[in-house]
């Protein structure tokens, strides 16, 4: 499991590398592109997104896969062919905690994967793709805000011109 971490670890720095390939802002789409239609433009910033998109998703799926290989690993690794002493009991007591906390973690990720991150002024817009049944239970949106929380801010009032 510890080789299997290893392996999936690093195909998490390859996703990463290429996610990173994909990330442009539209100035230097049309530096690169230069006496190119506007809508010829758009379409390869739309194809940078999607190759971003594409790699954040695999980068996010091996690296989670990595941290729970790498847990079990170290769980199995901890537990003796005889009885286990205090300390190993400890340990093994944490590696199968983290294994849980990571569960729960990737558990609130998939449950908040569609709704914003943020709110302002308690104004949260709607998700752009319809949420699976499980995703909609308010009571796993709520346990899934419990671990990754909505950020708020309020609009601040425009300064009174100068008079």
């Amino acid at each position: 499991m510890l080789l299997g971490a290893t392996v999936v670890f690093l195909m998490a720095v390859q996703c990463g590398i290429w996610m990173r390939a994909y990330t442009t802002i539209p100035t230097e789409i049309s530096d690169w592109w230069p006496g190119v239609a506007d809508e010829k433009l758009v379409n390869i910033q739309r194809l940078h997104r999607r190759g971003y998109r594409l790699w954040d998703r695999r980068f996010r799926a091996t690296y989670r896969g990595g941290i729970l290989l790498l847990l079990l690993g170290l769980g199995a690794a901890l537990v003796p062919k005889g009885s286990i002493t205090w300390g190993r009991g400890i340990a093994l007591g944490v590696a199968v905690g983290g294994l849980a906390i990571e569960c729960v973690w990737i558990a609130a990720n998939y449950v908040l994967a569609r709704a914003d991150p943020w709110a302002i002024d308690d104004t949260v817009e709607p998700p752009p793709k319809p949420p699976s049944r499980l995703q909609r239970s308010p009571a796993l949106q709520w346990a899934a805000r419990v671990v990754i929380p909505l950020v708020k801010i309020r609009r601040r009032a425009s300064p009174a011109p100068p008079a």
